[in-house]
């Protein structure tokens, strides 16, 4: 087949027409699919390591970030998927080895780690689709679309595939990853309206049809929740009060450190918490970070599949699994959900003063690894009922 080249990607100015996944640019054949996952994430997260697995996987952004700049990249809780270009696929497999490396050491948690040629995908006769998202004037977020994402892990865990693709430990650990940016200090958000609504919904036809139910979908929920269901607000974001609340970040930030300094490192940042909550988030240059922290966070997003944690009262989080369960029995949908009262918020700071940051938000006790148990158990029934009528 013919080589694609490199589009910039489409910038759009809402979620609602982020889902315009027909104006997509096509990859480049000659970049690469990067997938990290956490390996029996669900065991953690049921032991109640969930802050420790959204951390390693913010890790992963992190380290990435700093050794190649911005690329595109979408974070799934308990994994990330990037996009990487020739010039910047050896440098983000370096550092993502030695982050294996320190997830398993630190925290006794396994990344499967791997890349996947676009080519390979396109030969195959799936597609990879990016564009942007425009979150302020200095922060856009990355999403993606296309059947070859999904593909690339499965193609990465496979027994017989996985080899071929699977990132090995680097011969010299130099240069070393760097995770500076990488910040887990608010407490966790309560949900203002009672529930912290967890939603992965992936309709298995055709992009012209999944365009058409991804929409209507994301539409209805908005009207469903009348406005505004981010979970990030002014209201319930409150610097991390307990030095626990810096355990996970120092052993990532000081890893392979001495214990004087890891210990030095919380008890510092705990301290500078406690007077950044009482003098600097009161300042009018903190209100200016928590406006931006609150425009600037994931907490909707698409990547092939569809993506959203919302703070929403109880009665709209019945409507809502009620809405997919109707695209569910009519064939068109499956989904997972989970509910808390809580969400988790790990960052990426890049430049304060200039507003150059972004917000992984995930459900509150493992919200994207365990809807995507559901998740997984629909799309199995759909493609079983699609077999029988075949």
């Amino acid at each position: 087949m013919k080589p694609i080249e490199f589009t910039p990607a489409p910038r759009f100015e809402t979620f609602e027409e982020a889902l315009r996944i027909d104006l997509y640019s096509p990859v480049a054949s000659n970049w690469f699919l990067v997938i990290v996952d956490i390996r029996n994430s669900t065991m953690a997260i049921e032991a109640g390591r969930y802050k420790e697995v959204n951390s390693v996987a913010g890790a992963c952004v992190m380290a990435v970030l700093n050794a190649v700049g911005p690329i595109p990249f979408v974070f799934g809780g308990d994994g990330v998927t990037f996009l990487a270009s020739p010039d910047t696929i050896d440098k983000a497999a370096h550092v993502l080895a030695l982050t294996r490396t320190m997830a398993r050491k630190a925290f006794q948690l396994e990344l499967a780690v791997g890349k996947v040629p676009v080519r390979d995908l396109y030969e195959e006769g799936y597609s990879v689709g990016l564009a942007d998202l425009s979150l302020s004037s200095a922060q856009t977020q990355s999403m993606f679309c296309g059947s070859g994402i999904a593909v690339a892990e499965a193609w990465i865990k496979s027994p017989e595939r996985g080899p071929n693709y699977s990132i090995n430990d680097p011969a010299n650990p130099d240069p070393p990853a760097s995770y500076m940016g990488l910040e887990c200090r608010w407490n966790p958000l309560k949900a203002s309206k009672g529930v912290s609504l967890t939603i992965l919904a992936n309709c298995p036809h055709p992009q012209h049809r999944a365009q058409q139910v991804y929409r209507s979908v994301a539409n209805t929920i908005q009207t469903l929740v009348g406005g505004n269901a981010n979970p990030v607000q002014a209201e319930n974001l409150k610097l991390a009060s307990r030095i626990s609340s810096f355990f996970a970040e120092s052993r990532i930030r000081t890893f392979g450190a001495s214990v004087f300094f890891r210990l030095t490192y919380q008890w510092f940042h705990f301290f500078f918490a406690a007077w950044a909550s009482r003098f600097w988030i009161p300042s009018l240059s903190g209100k200016k970070y928590v406006r931006e922290v609150i425009g600037q966070s994931d907490f909707r997003k698409f990547d092939g599949c569809l993506r959203m944690v919302l703070d929403v009262r109880p009665e709209e989080a019945n409507s809502i699994t009620e809405l997919l369960e109707k695209y569910y029995q009519q064939g068109d949908l499956a989904y997972g959900t989970h509910r808390s009262d809580h969400v988790l918020l790990t960052c990426m700071i890049f430049n304060k003063a200039k507003g150059k940051h972004f917000h992984l938000v995930d459900g509150g006790n493992g919200g994207y690894t365990l809807a995507s148990k559901e998740l997984k158990r629909r799309l199995a029934s759909l493609a079983g009922k699609r077999q029988q009528t075949a």
